[in-house]
């Protein structure tokens, strides 16, 4: 393929979404990106997850594993990404058209960036619940330290390394923070990169378990930072980098 359309990987780790997966897929196939590479991993679904991809199979590589969480599914589908550039999509989520088009654009006027983010949208599914974050629901889009707004160049991966699978949850947080603390270059645009789709069987939905596996995400940076005194990043906060091409 010409230099202008590198291969891109795209990893969507899936664990009991069939009623979603669908979606999610066809919301990267109607990028019209000519050079894609779609890997769905299956972390031991007990659905008919490998019903509803029929349909796909000539267009995707599907492998099941046992389940071991969303980092193990997403470093599963890494060591068999061959792509230039690796992109992740949650099964239950759906990429705005324009996704790749935006982020490789912004690449190409960078080149020595290694993770351009965009925006998270919230649409609430009819059998959402409201999320509370302050018990309010999320109607703005937001810059967040998730894996589907981020378009990453392969070579970041080989600076920082894999998901951390001791975290169930902010696994792809703890990502981020290391990519921070290794100074990678990131840029962040103010455009919608995912849409994060609430429904009645999010995983967000267990606050406490998540606020356990958060503590655990900081404790982990503030060991990193107590045994090199030379990181000199800040904790989690991307509103710095909106629309700028800078250092995170």
């Amino acid at each position: 393929m010409p230099a202008e359309t590198p291969l891109v990987s795209v990893i969507i780790p899936t664990y009991n979404a069939a009623r979603h997966l669908p979606d999610a897929i066809e919301s990267i196939l109607r990028q019209e990106y000519p050079n894609l590479e779609i890997i769905v991993v299956d972390d031991g679904s007990t659905d008919n997850t490998e019903e509803v991809l029929q349909p796909y199979r000539d267009l995707i590589s599907y492998h099941r594993k046992e389940n071991g969480g969303p980092a193990s599914a997403r470093n599963y589908g890494l060591r068999l990404a061959r792509g230039e550039f690796i992109a992740f999509l949650d099964a239950d989520d759906i990429w705005p058209d324009d996704k790749l088009a935006r982020q490789l654009a912004h690449f190409r006027k960078h080149p020595d960036a290694l993770i351009v983010l965009g925006r998270q949208r919230v649409d609430y599914l009819p059998d959402a619940r409201e999320l509370a974050y302050g018990d309010d629901l999320v109607t703005e889009p937001q810059i967040c330290q998730s894996m589907p707004v981020a378009l990453v160049r392969r070579e970041a991966f080989d600076k920082i390394g894999l998901f951390d699978e001791e975290l169930i949850y902010y696994e792809d947080w703890d990502w981020h923070l290391r990519a921070r603390e290794k100074e990678l270059k990131i840029l962040a645009y103010d455009e919608v990169t995912n849409i994060h789709r609430r429904h009645d069987a999010n995983m967000t939905h267990d606050m406490r378990r998540m606020s356990k596996y958060a503590f655990q995400m900081f404790r982990k940076s503030l060991k990193r930072r107590r045994e090199n005194p030379n990181i000199k990043a800040k904790l989690p906060s991307y509103s710095d980098l909106e629309g700028k091409s800078e250092h995170a």
